[in-house]
């Protein structure tokens, strides 16, 4: 009943996954232009025929089938239509069958719903999300941006942006101001002026698509801000869908990801992060399927977009140094060493050249952010209990609730860890960016909101190793990351 027929993967017999490549020795008698289909891993066992046109199926020792014969229990193999095929070892069929093959069905559970059919029902969701916002507080759009008056002059901004003055303001403001002028050479300028104007105009992309979107118009860059964050979001549900789908998922389970309270969060306050994260795993998809160009170039898009994104370019050529292990050409290595290590490359040569502008690096700029592992954490926590224990419970206890949110959502995904068959890609990150994350300074987790920016990338990817866990009961706790969302989704609907 969820048996999977893998489609056909080519006239070549050489197989790939994530940059690992295996060429069979090929029988002679089957030729070098017969078609493959692979049996994956785990479903060798079932009684469900691969292809009605396969002449042959061959074990370790010959042909051990006819095409009237189930697949084989003896271990996953490749069947040829018009010859021989060929037994793959067990290991290398594991690593060469769940992306490389593009299976085309899983069942019932699978088929729930397509890659594209998730990110639209995703994309639904938070426009309804942004709809009650707005209704709640108000239709202007400029309320996502969250301006107070410590940042912006009333009298010299646009008329069209509200201004709340009972607010402390968010970082969404310098993302309003850079999206009116991305290149910008002013500190103060349309009334709005920058905190730290080489760190925010290091996060280049986001402003900048969304200036392109409103085609200079600033009545329209508020919604464009928004807009962005929506297809951001849409886009990272399409890419963990196919992730899902690849590994023998269910595409909606990796899609519901995209609903996670940190990002939520995020396109509340007309943040970088959706987009950042989408393009993420955008490359990680690219990076399973042996698209290493398409990798690096939204890589350099995610650096440039938040510059935290480096650890997962880092991650990428790190899982390749990883894979090195195994029978890969040191070529290949070397191809997805440099899909990682561009970025990084560009980020830095960005860096200079904001300096150039600024006369201060972003990275300088922002190392008020950084101190010495678990200090900044445990600092805040215990600002918090000391609040909560003299009875001030408003400040406090969102602080506590969505930090123990956070703490075992990240629990589960150390838990999944081992054995899941998520991306090397995402195993590699998510070990650097829980370095960066407890090293942050107790800036980053003055409030709530700390909790939920700081580690939203990981709880998406933490999210993706628990829905690729070989475990079913960890497999259905996937769901608790759209279902933390519900409370923060309505706060966010009643509260400016």
């Amino acid at each position: 009943g969820s048996g999977r027929v893998a489609q056909q993967v080519g006239y070549q017999p050489r197989l790939g996954h994530g940059g690992r490549w295996y060429r069979p020795p090929w029988p002679s008698d089957a030729g070098s232009a017969c078609p493959l289909v692979i049996v994956p891993m785990g479903y060798e066992g079932r009684s469900r025929r691969l292809n009605e046109n396969c002449d042959h199926l061959v074990g370790p020792n010959g042909p051990a089938a006819s095409t009237d014969s189930p697949v084989s229990s003896d271990g996953p193999g490749v069947r040829a239509r018009g010859g021989a095929a060929l037994q793959l070892p067990r290991g290398d069929a594991e690593a060469t069958s769940p992306t490389r093959a593009r299976i085309a069905g899983l069942g019932r559970s699978a088929t729930l719903l397509t890659p594209m059919c998730a990110a639209l029902a995703v994309m639904f969701a938070v426009t309804g999300f942004v709809a009650l916002r707005l209704a709640g507080i108000g239709p202007n759009p400029s309320t996502f941006v969250v301006a107070t008056t410590s940042w912006v002059d009333v009298d010299k901004a646009p008329a069209s942006l509200y201004v709340d003055p009972r607010t402390s303001g968010y970082d969404g403001v310098f993302f309003y101001r850079l999206a009116l002028d991305p290149a910008t050479t002013e500190r103060t300028d349309f009334g709005v002026t920058l905190d730290l104007p080489a760190l925010r105009q290091a996060r280049i992309i986001y402003p900048s698509v969304a200036h392109l979107l409103a085609v200079g118009s600033p009545d329209l860059v508020p919604l464009m801000l928004i807009v962005v964050n929506i297809l951001a979001l849409g886009l990272l549900a399409w890419a963990l869908a196919q992730l899902a789908r690849d590994a023998g998922r269910a595409p909606i389970a990796g899609a519901a990801l995209a609903l996670g309270p940190g990002l939520l969060f995020s396109l509340s306050r007309d943040l970088c992060e959706p987009l950042a994260i989408a393009l993420v795993a955008c490359a990680i998809l690219a990076a399973t399927r042996g698209r290493l160009i398409a990798c690096g170039a939204l890589l350099i898009g995610a650096v440039l977009t938040r510059e935290t994104m480096a650890i997962w370019a880092l991650g990428v050529s790190v899982a390749a140094v990883v894979d090195a292990r195994r029978a890969v050409p040191w070529g290949r290595v070397a191809a997805r060493v440099a899909a990682g290590g561009v970025p990084l490359a560009l980020l830095l040569a960005w860096q200079f050249v904001v300096e150039s502008i600024w006369g201060q690096t972003p990275l300088a700029a922002g190392q008020r952010n950084l101190g010495y592992p678990f200090v900044g954490l445990v600092e805040s926590m215990r600002h918090d209990f000391d609040t909560l224990a003299t009875g001030m419970w408003s400040p406090g206890l969102p602080d506590v609730a969505f930090a123990v949110v956070v703490g075992v959502l990240l629990v589960i995904t150390a838990v999944a860890y081992p054995r899941s068959r998520a991306p090397l890609e995402v195993k590699c990150g998510l070990v650097l960016g829980v370095v960066l994350v407890v090293c942050q300074s107790g800036t980053m987790w003055e409030t709530w909101a700390g909790f939920l920016r700081t580690a939203s990338d990981l709880l998406v990817f933490g999210g993706l190793v628990v829905a690729l866990a070989p475990s079913a009961r960890l497999r259905q706790l996937t769901w608790l990351w759209p279902l933390s969302s519900l409370p923060l989704a309505g706060y966010l609907v009643l509260r400016p």
